[in-house]
């Protein structure tokens, strides 16, 4: 049984994950994906966030407009990062992805704090039985005692070589403070989780046995994707604002009621520069916020909400594009796709 969110777990290497009671054997890295990705020059990655399809929801003018965003990114990977449903139902989730996946193109989701408030089970939208039915989908949801579901990542490989690493972790829900509520946040089994999956990916390609012998320079790169912002997206919109806002460290606008971070700084972003493998992270949450920051060599990024599920800047929505380069850099490209296009 997985641990509460709320709850502090301690740290365990994932090399030493004890498996649930009944688990036949102890989890590895390598158990948090369901296969590698052919690498083509600029990879495309199509964030789609915060689509809030609920039981109201058009699915037939949907489909139009789905199939516009899409046409237009040209993606290799599709990741929703969070809040894709409110109020939802069973069939309400099976319809969004028999969308994604009669796109056949890989996909596969973050879970926001809304995704969960539906006429549903947990286990029916974190379990890995509803995901495994689908052809394209990329979910991987191991029974682990680590914070979270769905905790994943996808290696983006030239033959044996990994070129890419895309890291999806589970940002939660809610933290109760008693009569109100703060947002949850990447906890440190998490981040400990995180740090063994880019440690053994790189110690297996350069065949070390220790991750301090890979040059820093030849770091497999990665990107990594969730639902809630980070305390350091303050951070970095309040040094783009002291810059005069330096076209050269960001793009994009602030135009939300906040940065609505979660409940403490778990020091996600501290381990990221740490071991200097995440080229920029992709988060939702805050709709009408789309900027991406150049903050301290990581690009602290929203994406560009999808749709037009609760409140949302008309002529601020569709997706982002983010593109994977084999210089190990990455790109930024925001969609924007007006209903009736």
């Amino acid at each position: 049984m997985k641990k509460v969110y709320n709850t502090l777990a301690s740290l365990l290497s994932v090399l030493a994950l004890a498996s649930c009671a009944g688990s036949p054997e102890a989890l590895t890295y390598e158990h948090y994906k369901k296969r590698d990705l052919d690498y083509q020059e600029n990879f495309r990655v199509l964030q789609m966030t915060d689509i809030h399809f609920g039981l109201a929801t058009n699915f037939a003018e949907e489909w139009v407009y789905f199939d516009t965003l899409i046409g237009l990114a040209e993606p290799d990977l599709m990741v929703l990062t969070g809040d894709m449903f409110m109020n939802a139902s069973v069939d309400v989730v099976n319809q969004l992805y028999n969308y994604m996946d009669s796109k056949d193109i890989p996909w596969t989701v973050t879970f926001g704090n809304h995704d969960r408030q539906g006429f549903y089970t947990p286990q029916f939208i974190e379990g890995q039985a509803t995901y495994d039915s689908y052809d394209n989908c990329l979910y991987v949801n191991p029974d682990d005692n680590v914070n979270g579901h769905g905790n994943h990542y996808i290696n983006i490989v030239s033959g044996t070589d990994v070129e890419w690493q895309v890291i999806m972790l589970d940002s939660g829900s809610y933290h109760s403070l008693g009569a109100t509520y703060d947002y949850d946040v990447i906890h440190e089994d998490q981040i400990a989780w995180y740090e063994d999956v880019i440690k053994e990916t790189n110690k297996v390609q350069f065949d070390v046995d220790d991750f301090a012998l890979v040059p820093p320079a030849n770091v497999i790169p990665s990107v990594a994707f969730f639902h809630i912002p980070l305390f350091e997206y303050v951070d970095a919109y309040e040094a783009w604002e002291a810059s005069g806002f330096d076209e050269d460290m960001g793009s994009g606008v602030y135009q939300d009621s906040g940065i609505w971070h979660g409940y403490y700084n778990s020091g996600f972003f501290a381990k990221a520069k740490e071991l200097g493998s995440t080229r920029g992270m992709f988060v939702g949450h805050d709709h009408t916020n789309n900027f991406a920051i150049d903050y301290e060599d990581i690009v602290l990024s929203y994406g560009v909400k999808t749709g037009r599920g609760i409140y949302h800047d008309p002529e601020m929505i569709g997706g982002q594009v983010i593109t994977l380069g084999d210089d190990g850099t990455i790109d930024i490209e925001r969609l924007f796709v007006a209903y009736g296009e």
